[in-house]
């Protein structure tokens, strides 16, 4: 279609039509046509004809005829798609619903030089309505791109149609003639034809094309294998990674990639894709030259559109490298463990030599309030200790057994008053509560100080007694701890908060230290939920005056921010 046909004067078109016309009359002329004997046709040839047309404006393909000049004679409803009625299109050049840039596909003056002097036949010929007039040929699986009514103010929608032209006829893109194509004597009619729309199908294909792309691409391995386990596709990767070329895989069994051992487990992973319709997990798979690594493998079970399973997907990675950091990482981690193990050990050993060294300083003590001090410094260097001893012997370093550090630590402090255990006993109600390094000593001190004091002050006369420690944790954070006794009370006149006793100054600190708070009340004055009852089997002549502080405090955060596990 050079710019000569598209743009012929309008008088040439004319006359051209009005031939056609003329023609057709002719063929159609009533010695032709079949008659009831008086001078009309037959109605039933008419119904027919009606019945055709409406058949062709039915069909969900664009049907068309152009005369020789490549101008629309006929065309029927399916144009729609391309938003024209076909009254729009009858008497305009085909080129209208052809896009600019695929002209040169079916224009005369592009297609007919890449074919002179070459014999072109079926399907070799990629021209139009423009080739030559001579010979049996046809244009056949062209495709071009369609452009609708009004695509000039609207391009990307245009983008958006595809087709597929396929013609039908002899010579000229099926070109049809008033005479049988063998006869000598014969005159080019014009052109049919039928445009299919193919913007689904191009769309699927360029998804298709992408997604194949992507699995090619994939660093992972891809494999696809029948329920005989023999493989349908294998990615670059999938091919690469077991040290074989792609064509050695395809249509080879995937049991090929593991020994007998692993053959068992395969035919498990299967059957578990079968029922559940995926796998996941490590798997030990075989390069090759037999040589083994270790990969991270998913099956996917793949059902076609009516839900029937037909294939088995499978991805696959090489963990190689993971393995290996992870066994750096486990080695690193234990390297760490037996530092921090004999740090804290070193730290418990520095502390009791401490704690010695005052003992033996003690030795040469006559003063009994001196005396009394160096007992309760080292009582808080051992409480101290205790800390790094359990870290030192718990299986996580991070944090410890509390109620168990809470035990050892009421021991030691009864062993250094020399504590009659049936005169005064000792609850401890702490359980699943642990602690880290940074909030563990400092309740350690302040267990220390308030239950020294019980035992010096709350039970005079050799009373009988009961001391309880209750700790509980309130959601991940939030600590609850009660420390009481059932003793003869804390002075009225003196306020704990302002006193002058060092032991209960260090108290104090402390609490501020976990950014807590602290109250005092008598025996059972505190009831709060996660707590049992506060003293068990009191002494019946006593009234329970007793002593009880309640400490609410929250786990310490490290200084960059990470949080004690508890």
């Amino acid at each position: 279609m050079d710019n000569k046909n598209i743009h012929k004067d309008k008088s040439s078109t004319k006359a051209s039509k009005d031939k056609i016309r003329t023609r057709k009359s002719e063929k159609k002329s009533s010695k032709d046509m079949p008659s009831n004997g008086s001078g009309k046709f037959k109605p039933a040839i008419l119904i027919n004809e009606k019945r055709c047309l409406n058949l062709l404006d039915d069909l969900p393909v664009i049907i068309y005829e152009i005369d020789p000049d490549g101008y629309f004679v006929f065309v029927n409803n399916s144009i729609e798609l391309l938003d024209y009625k076909p009254a729009d299109l009858i008497g305009k050049h085909f080129s209208i619903i052809i896009h600019p840039d695929d002209l040169a596909f079916v224009s005369r003056s592009s297609v007919l030089p890449q074919f002179k002097g070459k014999i072109t036949g079926d399907k070799k010929a990629p021209k139009l309505f423009d080739e030559r007039r001579t010979g049996r040929r046809s244009t056949r699986g062209l495709e071009i791109r369609l452009i609708p009514k009004g695509w000039e103010k609207d391009q990307e929608k245009s983008e958006k149609k595809t087709g597929l032209l396929t013609l039908h006829g002899e010579v000229t893109s099926s070109g049809h003639y008033d005479a049988p194509v063998d006869s000598d004597i014969k005159q080019f009619l014009g052109t049919v034809g039928i445009i299919r729309d193919l913007t689904e199908k191009m769309e699927a294909e360029a998804e298709i094309k992408r997604l194949s792309s992507a699995m090619d691409q994939s660093i992972d391995g891809v494999a696809i294998f029948r329920f005989d386990l023999v493989i349908s596709y294998a990615n670059e990767a999938f091919s690469k990674m077991h040290s074989f070329e792609n064509e050695e895989l395809l249509d080879s069994k995937i049991s090929k990639l593991y020994n007998k051992e692993n053959e068992q487990k395969l035919d498990e992973v299967l059957n578990l894709t079968r029922q559940n319709g995926s796998w996941k997990g490590e798997f030990l798979n075989f390069r090759k030259d037999g040589t083994s690594f270790p990969t991270f493998i998913s099956t996917t079970l793949l059902k076609d559109n009516k839900g029937k399973s037909i294939e088995i997907l499978m991805v696959c990675r090489d963990i190689t490298e993971w393995k290996k950091a992870e066994e750096q990482i486990r080695n690193a981690l234990t390297e760490k463990e037996l530092l921090l193990k004999e740090i804290h050990h070193r730290t418990k050993n520095n502390l009791q030599v401490i704690s010695s060294l005052l003992k033996l300083q003690a030795g040469y003590i006559e003063n009994e309030s001196v005396l009394e001090v160096f007992t309760e410094t080292r009582n808080r260097i051992k409480s101290m200790s205790l800390v790094h001893e359990k870290l030192y012997r718990s299986e996580d370093l991070a944090v410890i057994d509390f109620e168990n550090y809470i035990k050892s630590l009421a021991s030691q402090l009864f062993a250094s008053f020399v504590i009659n255990s049936s005169k005064i006993r000792f609850q401890v109600e702490a359980k699943n509560v642990f602690l880290g390094i940074d909030t563990a000593i400092p309740c350690g001190l302040i267990i220390n100080e308030l239950v020294s004091n019980a035992l010096k002050h709350a039970f005079p006369n050799n009373m009988d007694g009961v001391i309880s420690i209750e700790l509980t944790s309130k959601g991940k954070e939030d600590y609850a701890m009660l420390i009481q006794d059932n003793g003869m009370g804390f002075p009225k006149d003196i306020d704990f908060k302002n006193t002058a006793s060092l032991g209960l100054q260090i108290v104090n600190t402390l609490v501020k230290q976990l950014k807590g708070s602290i109250e005092i009340g008598s025996c059972n004055s505190f009831k709060m939920g996660g707590f049992k009852s506060a003293i068990k089997d009191t002494n019946k002549k006593n009234e329970c005056k007793g002593t009880a502080f309640l400490i609410k405090f929250k786990r310490i955060q490290y200084t960059d921010g990470r949080k004690q596990n508890a």
